[in-house]
């Protein structure tokens, strides 16, 4: 056993015999003699002949690293993850996880920077739940691209139980994590999240609504009634409703026929132009419904919009559905200023 000390100094040595003969001494010595002080004080040694060219000296001592967790051996562990041998990079990241918060804290205080930012974000993601208490205080780091890249993180983690940190992060004084934080809360599809995106829909990004939007979109079916809720509130801005219209016309359900027809009154064109392309993605016979049946008046109502690209759809449909209360609606449109709507 006083021999331990010496051994472990020797793997240190640039000839990888001499590191595969004091690995086998070490071995025979003791089958744990990785757990002894003298390793622990020598922790530097291992993390040189972790840069062994033998890839079966490599992998036994990514493995002992593992084993003594020692949170020395971080950015040696990091490194390995590169390691052409897969062996290798599957006990380093076993190994980071093992070192659990400071291995974390390592990594997240290094996501400040655009050096390595990729291979950092991929880092984080693999150690996955372990990680995760200590990504959700980063939510609170005073740097910006530090909270975006986290939320990244978390995100693609995908655990539920980070929607509450997700839905903080959407409220972020930056619009880049906002974007983030929307992005994430769509590929985790957790319904808890619905409350939260539909407000953010009033954001003042455009890069936000988008995300947004796709990310109700991946929530999928669970959030239509909430749309449907919000699309029909009268307070709503018509910028609001037009966001509202496209997330119900690209989840596709027929429940939204109705409220997407009675939207066709708002004096906004793009609301109406969304609402119209929104019928046709959700169903191309959506004039044949029964729902549409009942909202007649609505179109009614659309034919005297301002855009004539909206009139003439919305005329060819009045004609298709052949409803009888549609006749002085279209004797008026006799005298539309554009030919295509006569």
């Amino acid at each position: 056993k006083p021999a331990i000390g010496a051994l472990v100094s020797a793997l240190r040595d640039e000839s990888s015999n001499v590191q595969r003969f004091a690995l086998e001494a070490l071995r025979r010595i003791s089958s744990d003699w990785f757990r002894s002080n003298e390793v622990r004080s020598r922790v530097s040694d291992l993390i040189v002949a972790l840069k062994s060219r033998d890839s079966s000296v490599r992998i036994e001592i990514v493995k002992i690293l593992s084993e003594i967790g020692d949170a020395r051996a971080v950015d040696a562990l990091v490194s390995a993850l590169r390691d052409e041998n897969s062996d290798v990079r599957k006990f380093a990241l076993e190994a980071l996880k093992k070192i659990g918060e400071p291995a974390v804290n390592m990594l997240i205080s290094a996501l400040g920077s655009t050096y390595n930012l990729e291979f950092l974000v991929e880092v984080l993601v693999k150690m996955g739940k372990p990680a995760i208490e200590t990504l959700i205080i980063a939510l609170k780091d005073k740097d910006w691209r530090v909270r975006e890249s986290v939320v990244e993180i978390l995100g693609n983690i995908g655990d539920p139980e980070t929607i509450e940190a997700l839905i903080f992060a959407l409220k972020d004084r930056s619009r880049n994590v906002q974007k983030s934080a929307a992005e994430a809360l769509g590929k985790i599809g957790d319904v808890r999240a619905i409350k939260a995106l539909i407000p953010a829909l009033k954001s003042e990004s455009e890069n936000v609504r988008e995300s947004v939007v796709r990310a109700l979109v991946k929530i999928g079916k669970s959030a239509v009634e909430a749309l449907i809720t919000a699309i029909e509130d009268k307070s709503a801005g018509s910028h609001i409703r037009y966001y509202i219209a496209r997330a119900l016309g690209e989840i596709g359900s027929a429940r939204a026929i109705a409220p997407l027809i009675s939207i066709l009154r708002d004096k906004d064109v793009w609301v109406q132009r969304s609402a119209l392309e929104a019928l046709r993605k959700i169903s191309s016979n959506w004039f044949r419904s029964e729902e549409a049946k009942s909202r007649v008046s609505d179109l009614i109502v659309a034919l005297s919009s301002r855009d004539r690209d909206v009139r003439v759809e919305v005329v060819k449909v009045l004609g298709e559905m052949g409803d009888a209360r549609v006749v002085g609606a279209l004797i008026s449109a006799l005298r539309d200023e554009y030919w295509k709507v006569r």
